[in-house]
């Protein structure tokens, strides 16, 4: 009796996990076919305690990649316009969230937040919207795209394409002649004495009153720097009202300090077909991507 007890229990978890790679498939190749990506074998991404959290699945042809959520389903992050080169098949990986992966000679370096062993933390209040709004929906004009990032100054960059894309679409002011250029160089680096002067990184209150600092000095006072949690309910606002904004992704201590990294919105994906809302994002690395919202947790307009 016992061997056929055991039997049957094998049999039963043959099945379960039958259903569950089944399920898996079938959402990624949903996935696939409503992206228009051919995706390969799926790249194993750990956390700091050694359990592997998400995969990354990324396309044959180097036009996209998917990252998934191995313990909830969720797709955390993705892009239709090119791969995921923070990620190799010929590493170990590390993930800690949207756009933070790390080589295992970098996680003895810093002090991270560890997740959890079953998922990522979540953002409660970010889809708080009444899903009043459907489909995809961008700023009518093209945000900038930069990728000067050398050390950790992030904050700086997003900033950086958010100011310029006021400077060429409103009113001109945000930006001096002497500070523009078509790489965004000239602007980071002068942003970065308002933003990251403290060192690497930045945290909420730096980007926020770096920014504030740096409107003020170019006279303009009527810009009050805000910031919300209701990530998806303050992105289609601010889409709606056709102005950018900057997304923190997720926070880690660093030092006596917990940062964000940061990068710039420019649209917004509601109710596509994984049932998630995403934030449209230049990731300030020269790449766009689509950011899971319950992973991110500061919109700043």
């Amino acid at each position: 009796m016992k061997k056929i007890a055991l039997l049957i229990s094998l049999v039963l978890i043959f099945v379960l996990q039958s259903i569950s790679f089944a399920s898996e498939d079938s959402m990624l190749n949903d996935f696939k076919k409503e992206n228009n990506l051919k995706l390969g074998n799926p790249i194993p991404l750990y956390n700091f305690n050694e359990d592997i959290v998400a995969n990354c699945y990324q396309d044959i042809n180097g036009k996209g990649f998917v990252i998934k959520n191995t313990f909830n389903d969720d797709i955390v992050e993705y892009s239709t316009e090119s791969a995921n080169n923070q990620i190799s098949k010929n590493k170990k990986n590390y993930y800690n969230g949207a756009m933070a992966v790390y080589d295992k000679k970098e996680t003895r370096n810093l002090d991270f937040e560890i997740y959890g062993t079953n998922e990522f933390e979540l953002n409660q209040n970010a889809s708080l919207n009444e899903r009043s709004v459907r489909g995809t929906k961008k700023l009518p004009y093209s945000l900038p795209n930069y990728s000067y990032n050398p050390n950790g100054i992030c904050g700086s960059t997003a900033s950086a394409m958010y100011l310029r894309y006021y400077d060429l679409h409103f009113n001109g002011k945000y930006v001096p002649k002497k500070l523009e250029s078509s790489n965004g160089v000239k602007l980071i680096k002068h942003l970065v004495k308002y933003i990251d002067k403290l060192g690497k990184g930045s945290k909420l209150g730096d980007l926020t009153g770096g920014l504030g600092r740096y409107l003020d000095k170019q006279g303009l006072y009527n810009h009050d720097v805000r910031y919300t949690k209701n990530i998806m309910g303050g992105i289609v606002g601010i889409i709606h009202d056709k102005k950018p904004y900057i997304l923190g992704l997720h926070k880690y201590p660093k030092g006596n300090k917990t940062i964000e990294h940061w990068c710039t919105g420019f649209g917004f994906k509601d109710n596509s077909g994984t049932k998630s809302d995403y934030a449209i994002v230049r990731d300030g690395w020269g790449g766009t991507r689509n950011i899971n919202v319950k992973y991110c947790d500061y919109v700043v307009y």
